[in-house]
């Protein structure tokens, strides 16, 4: 129940030059989840994107990035490490998921030693493996904020005691 009055709100950037996989990915991330899901074709348009839209800290932000980016116009794109390191030069509490269509462990290596938690290959279920890593970053979120308030809730109640403390020793001392 109180889950429900938490729930932050979570931004979702695709970042993909497969327009057939990422519309499909959007459709799903849009019918399954409450999210704002952002398609960008290319790193430049993600940074314009994000520069245009100024991002809160009531916003959990998400990057889906594609491994490759090479395109035929754009041979010599950043690949998807490239772009999440970029991204978490300047963004470092955001959440960054590679996907690749290739099944190479060391893409999936790489991306580890990169700081990258979440790998994806792409194929029928990338988009529930993603909902669900959604619904973890959410309930992580959750967490935090829950802490914070106990922390809170222990301070108010510590206070209150200390006032009933002095209260009492104020009457006492006056009797």
């Amino acid at each position: 129940m109180f889950y429900n009055r938490f729930k932050p709100s979570i931004t979702i950037y695709i970042i993909s030059k497969d327009n057939v996989f990422s519309n499909q990915l959007l459709l799903k991330l849009e019918d399954e989840t409450d999210c704002l899901v952002i398609q960008d074709n290319s790193i430049e348009e993600f940074f314009q994107e994000i520069s245009e839209n100024i991002v809160t800290e009531e916003i959990i932000p998400i990057v889906l990035v594609d491994f490759d980016l090479n395109t035929i116009d754009n041979y010599n794109a950043k690949d998807g490490l490239e772009v999440m390191k970029e991204i978490k030069t300047l963004y470092p509490d955001w959440e960054v998921i590679i996907m690749s269509d290739m099944t190479s462990p060391k893409i999936k290596d790489d991306s580890i030693q990169a700081g990258i938690l979440f790998h994806v290959f792409k194929n029928d279920n990338t988009g529930a493996r993603i909902i669900n890593r959604i619904h973890q970053i959410q309930n992580s979120y959750y967490l935090a904020y829950k802490k914070k308030m106990v922390k809170a809730s222990i301070l108010i109640f510590l206070g209150l005691l200390t006032i009933l403390f002095i209260s009492r020793s104020v009457f006492y001392y006056f009797d």
